[in-house]
């Protein structure tokens, strides 16, 4: 069997620096595709132990193909999958129970959540 094209999921930040977490590549987009829930709780863990994940931050699946190849990179697709943005809703849901019970609220501090974009 002729293998044409590895898949493989990176997270990327802003600043077009890619986090690889895991060496894992795919022999199918399906396959890497089952494995993205997986993908974006390592990506949640690996930040958590920082200062808490940024938004912005994308999850991109990276089709590299394997056959006449000069430049892996080069020759590479990224598709967008996913992205950590700010849920307002959440967010605006807590910030009002912390008014009802008096407290002080804080408005640097937000809900994320993975908006995830239809590749089909």
């Amino acid at each position: 069997m002729e293998i044409k094209y590895i898949y493989r999921l990176q997270a990327k930040t802003d600043w077009d620096d890619s986090l690889t977490i895991n060496n894992k590549f795919y022999t199918s987009k399906e396959e890497a595709l089952a494995m993205l829930d997986n993908f974006k709780d390592e990506v949640t863990e690996s930040y958590a132990d920082c200062y808490g994940i940024e938004y912005g931050i994308t999850i991109i699946l990276k089709k590299i193909k394997l056959i006449d190849v000069e430049d892996i990179d080069y020759d590479a697709v990224e598709t967008l999958l996913s992205e950590w943005v700010c849920d307002e809703e959440a967010t605006e849901e807590m910030w009002v129970d912390k008014r009802q019970h008096g407290e002080v609220v804080d408005e640097s501090i937000q809900i994320g959540m993975w908006k995830d974009y239809d590749i089909n």
